[in-house]
């Protein structure tokens, strides 16, 4: 339970608020990230644990994350909801592509992976990866093209 909270939840939480703030274009100030991303993947992972409809975990997931990017990250409402909703949107989408690629070239069912540590982490390794990797793409072109400094 505590290393999938810490290898898989919290690593997971934290990409996804490191992309919303750079969505924003506004510095991500780490303090509030880890505190957001320890509150939001022990949060989920128990939510996981308990609930097994995909649909309503991402629904809980959506309302969480806008919740700590208004309280703990100091964020305007309308500043919460569309980063928040458009992170946790382009995650899932990475995820997916992520899960099909892999999927397509290993021909691995991914549900049969829960107890291989090893297997699900570097499974899970790509998305996290390109998540950073796309959020610092998007940081890269809001300082050098847009109006706003982030870093």
């Amino acid at each position: 339970m505590i290393i999938s909270i810490f290898l898989f939840s919290i690593p997971e939480a934290l990409t996804l608020f490191y992309l919303a703030y750079s969505l924003l274009g506004k510095k991500a100030p780490m303090k509030r990230l880890v505190v957001m991303s320890v509150i939001f993947g022990v949060t989920i992972y128990l939510n996981r644990q308990s609930n097994d409809n995909y649909i309503l975990s991402v629904i809980f997931s959506c309302v969480l994350s806008i919740l700590l990017l208004k309280i703990v990250g100091s964020l305007e409402i309308y500043e919460a909801i569309t980063s928040g909703v458009m992170s946790l949107s382009v995650y899932l989408a990475i995820e997916f592509i992520n899960v099909i690629t892999l999927q397509t070239i290993m021909g691995i069912d991914p549900t049969t992976m829960e107890t291989d540590l090893t297997r699900r982490f570097l499974w899970f390794l790509p998305q996290i990866i390109a998540t950073l990797a796309l959020s610092n793409l998007i940081r890269y072109f809001i300082n050098h093209y847009g109006n706003r400094k982030c870093m």
